[in-house]
């Protein structure tokens, strides 16, 4: 895909896709720390397969 875009409207974008990235990142972040908190502290949260170190942030 291509766009014809001026200098601007370049700068901006690219503003706006580094900030998205970072939004992806931060919420990433916090999924990962509320699943933590939430299969270790209540009590019925059976699941059929285990959840990976890395998904519950388990260091």
């Amino acid at each position: 895909m291509s766009l014809a875009v001026s200098r601007a409207q370049s700068g901006l974008l690219a503003a706006a896709i580094a900030n998205w990235r970072a939004v992806q990142t931060s919420l990433k972040a916090k999924q990962q720390v509320s699943r933590g908190v939430l299969f270790t502290t209540l009590a019925d949260t059976q699941r059929r397969k285990r959840l990976r170190k890395k998904v519950l942030v388990i260091t």
